[in-house]
């Protein structure tokens, strides 16, 4: 028999016992949709994060609050407030290499639109000099000017998202109450960056790099905020080199100045975008390594539920071996078909379990918005490991039908 007649005997083995071969394959199912879809948002997540950093461009360093050495987070600066201001931001822009320096602040607080009851939203503030730097543009209306800065004028730009709910017709010279303060309406803002976290004030999400979705967010001077709203705590100074060459020197410099700044404390951590990306894609891997370890075990409960029911085939099917020996089958031929056939229970499981995490992925991204990415990589490792499952507990039920004395299993009832 050859091995192209062993998996076709394995397939009438399989469908001519339907039922119990689906319950057997279950484990591998699960574990092989929970490996591919948890994996599949773990690349698309990483996919999406690194197309944003690079929309920066290699120019560009944030300077956060908190002390990140070697990759890691000290635990204790990410239950302090920020230590940045706005005169840090200040001295950063005086360096010779540094094109424009924005800081960024959480503004909270509620806001009432002109359509909709009043809501919390994510609203931030900054200067003049933010749309430079992560390309932001204006679809309808100005952004920000030094004047709406030296004035602390009452203005507000809105996201494009935010402008087609919170509003009827052009949000332009309307108005919102921010904090029982009313502020009027002088731009639509639109991002290239789409893949942007969300956060608050005590949320240091923002430390992997990422920016609020301007989206949906509302944009406010930031001296009108610390003026007005009394909001005083900036969480990341976003800074863009004069060129990239400058990039290294210009690190180092912005460094030296905020450790003379804040005393010698490094209570801050300059970031460029290779830094955002190592930092993501480390804890990244940590986390997706957790999870997909997690969701092995249902492999190796996949596997010992096929170790035990190709035990019960091989005592069902004992004067089928006895006979097979008796024409002259060896011991090696009746071992191979019977790993065979607990090579094909794991693949069709296998093959289940990526069809299921194919559908899931797409109703993840439809109905949470959450970018997903099934990779060949991903792909091959799930179906490699739920073939090797397979073999590998397949052994022993395969060797103990080799051994079988064939007199024995002849008279086997």
């Amino acid at each position: 028999m050859n091995i192209l007649e062993s998996i076709r005997f394995a397939f009438s083995a399989i469908w001519a016992n339907r039922m119990r071969s689906v319950l057997t394959m279950l484990g591998i199912v699960i574990g092989v949709f929970a490996v591919i879809t948890l994996m599949s948002i773990g690349d698309g997540v990483q996919s999406e994060f690194s197309s944003a950093v690079d929309s920066f461009g290699g120019n560009v360093a944030i300077v956060t609050a908190g002390d990140i050495d070697g990759g890691t987070m000290d635990p204790t600066s990410m239950m302090s407030l920020s230590s940045l201001t706005m005169e840090d931001n200040d001295a950063i822009q005086a360096i010779d290499s540094v094109k424009a320096a924005s800081p960024l602040m959480i503004v909270p607080g509620s806001i009432a639109p002109p359509v909709g009851d009043p809501y919390i939203p994510l609203m931030v503030a900054t200067n003049d000099k933010m749309a430079e730097i992560i390309d932001m543009n204006v679809l309808e209306g100005r952004a920000i000017s030094q004047q709406d800065l030296d004035d602390k004028s009452r203005v507000i730009l809105v996201g494009r998202d935010v402008a087609k709910v919170d509003f009827e017709g052009s949000p332009i010279g309307q108005t919102v109450t921010v904090l029982e303060t009313e502020f009027e309406v002088i731009g639509i803002l639109e991002t290239e960056i789409e893949f942007l976290g969300g956060g608050s004030e005590e949320d240091d999400s923002f430390l992997s790099g990422q920016m609020p979705n301007l989206h949906e967010a509302y944009v406010i001077p930031i001296t009108t905020a610390k003026d007005v709203l009394n909001a005083l705590n900036i969480f990341r100074i976003n800074v863009e080199f004069e060129t990239t060459e400058v990039v290294e020197q210009g690190v180092e410099e912005v460094e030296a100045l905020m450790l003379e700044r804040h005393k010698g404390v490094k209570d801050f951590s300059v970031l460029t975008t290779d830094d955002m990306l190592d930092l993501f894609n480390q804890f990244f891997d940590i986390l997706t390594s957790a999870v997909v370890g997690i969701a092995a075990i249902s492999l190796l409960v996949g596997g010992i539920g096929i170790m035990n029911i190709m035990l019960v085939s091989v005592t069902e099917r004992t004067r089928e071996i006895g006979i097979r020996k008796a024409l002259g089958a060896t011991n090696s031929r009746i071992l191979t078909q019977f790993l065979i056939e607990s090579g094909v229970l794991s693949f069709l499981g296998g093959f289940l379990g990526v069809g299921l995490s194919y559908l899931a992925t797409k109703l993840i991204t439809q109905l949470y918005d959450i970018p997903t990415l099934i990779t060949i990589e991903a792909l091959g490792l799930a179906f490699g490991v739920s073939v090797f499952v397979g073999i590998v507990f397949g052994i022993m039920p395969a060797s103990k039908a080799a051994r079988k004395n064939p007199i024995e299993a002849l008279r086997y009832e």
